[in-house]
């Protein structure tokens, strides 16, 4: 599997935009399981920290 993550800033009226994109490639059998999984609980602890850590980058 090949997965390419893409994060894009753009500037807001108050702070800025953050849109994070993943784009994968996957086998047959990964196609069938994605609906039986939860995204947010197997990435969304990723993606706050993810978030916390470019927000402090961002503050310096």
């Amino acid at each position: 599997m090949r997965v390419v993550a893409t994060v894009t800033l753009s500037p807001a009226t108050q702070g800025t935009t953050v849109t994070w994109a993943m784009d994968r490639t996957s086998p047959l059998i990964a196609k069938i399981m994605r609906p039986f999984f939860d995204k947010d609980t197997m990435i969304g602890g990723d993606f706050a920290q993810g978030l916390v850590n470019l927000k402090a980058i961002a503050e310096k």
